[in-house]
């Protein structure tokens, strides 16, 4: 049997054509690839971060147990901050301290988004009102 040109070139275009599909089923039908350590985009944050994190966290704790000892609500108004915390009960400089260390090591894996001294206190301050909940 002898195969004519135009049956080569209807093989041809059936092969191409199962190609195409089989490319496009590798290439356009694939779920996303979710967020991990490995994907998440890089935030690009000032090299001092950390540094800034550790001193006004500190100033933010110290500030705290001192305007515990003026306060008798359940706000503590930070006025050298801008800031007020909402807490049922008084925090203990150890209790504080803990969170601050926490907030530190999730800062390092995460840094927020404003690594202003403004972004950074509020931020900390949200922080610790959502682990007294």
């Amino acid at each position: 049997t002898t195969t004519t040109d135009n049956e080569i070139l209807e093989t041809n275009k059936s092969v191409q054509d199962q190609i195409d599909q089989i490319l496009d089923s590798f290439l356009l039908d694939v779920a996303p690839l979710k967020e991990g350590m490995s994907t998440r985009q890089y935030i690009n944050a000032q090299s001092n971060v950390l540094h800034n994190v550790d001193s006004l966290t500190l100033k933010l704790c110290n500030a705290i147990v001192t305007a515990q000892t003026q306060s008798y609500g359940s706000s503590i108004l930070l006025p050298k901050f801008g800031v007020t915390l909402q807490c049922r009960r008084k925090l203990t400089l150890e209790e504080l301290k803990g969170l601050r260390q926490k907030y530190i090591r999730w800062v390092a894996l995460s840094p927020p988004h404003d690594t202003s001294e403004e972004g950074l206190i509020k931020s900390f301050i949200v922080y610790i009102s959502n682990h007294l909940q």
